[in-house]
């Protein structure tokens, strides 16, 4: 299947550039400096913008990967990362909410960050492991489901809802996942990965059962992760 960026309702699918941003007036996503506080605050009582985020949209602008993306863009301290785990998914459109925190990866060479509104955790990723939305960049579909498995925790209920809706949305598929977990050597939670990923499909699919030999690979502490 193809890892090309695709999107679930209700935002429209693809990230190839809207035909309409070059004749829009402003830009999708509004905060200051675009227009003043008082301007956007104005706007929105005559109820011209609604609120998004921390900002402001047209009230005739989707709910697209290209609006989403805006967002992500505005957040400071995101160049040079990728967008992984919730926020990756609320980008492919598999989950709806965004989540308060947004997470990117960055290279063993940068150094993890933590502000109110991002988290940016080390990471190394394979370069098929990432694909370019916009001037963004993002885990494809496959390794986000299996980031979400991997961290699967309190959040259960919210992480598998989401991991169904790629599966359901086709954006990836549960062979897909464990292909990604046995094309890694010595995976970090490929045991709960495709624990998880069986559960959600509510089935022990064929060629999902793991070999004596991959659970002793994937048996490293989460914690080294």
């Amino acid at each position: 299947m193809s890892t090309a960026l695709q999107t679930s309702f209700p935002i429209e699918p693809g990230c190839a550039a809207d035909p309409s941003a070059s004749t829009s007036r402003l830009p999708a996503y509004l905060q200051p400096p675009e227009l003043s506080v008082a301007e956007l605050a104005a706007a929105r009582l005559d109820g011209e913008l609604f609120a998004f985020e921390d900002g402001y949209c047209s009230v005739d602008e989707p709910d697209t990967v290209r609006l989403r993306a805006a967002v992500l863009e505005q957040l400071p301290g995101l160049a040079g990362a990728v967008i992984a785990e919730t926020s990756a998914a609320w980008l492919h459109g598999a989950a709806l909410i965004a989540p308060r925190v947004h997470t990117g990866f960055v290279s063993m060479e940068r150094r993890s960050a933590r502000s109110p509104r991002l988290r940016l955790r080390q990471v190394s990723l394979r370069a098929d492991d990432n694909e370019r939305c916009g001037a963004l960049r993002v885990t494809t579909p496959t390794r986000t489901v299996a980031d979400l498995a991997r961290r699967t925790g309190a959040d259960a209920e919210e992480a598998m809802t989401t991991i169904r809706n790629y599966f359901l949305l086709g954006l990836t598929t549960p062979e897909e996942v464990v292909a990604w977990v046995r094309s890694v050597p010595r995976v970090l939670g490929g045991t709960r990965i495709v624990r998880v990923v069986s559960s959600a499909t509510e089935v022990m699919l064929p060629g999902l059962e793991p070999t004596r030999s991959e659970l002793a690979s994937w048996s490293l502490p989460l914690s080294r992760r």
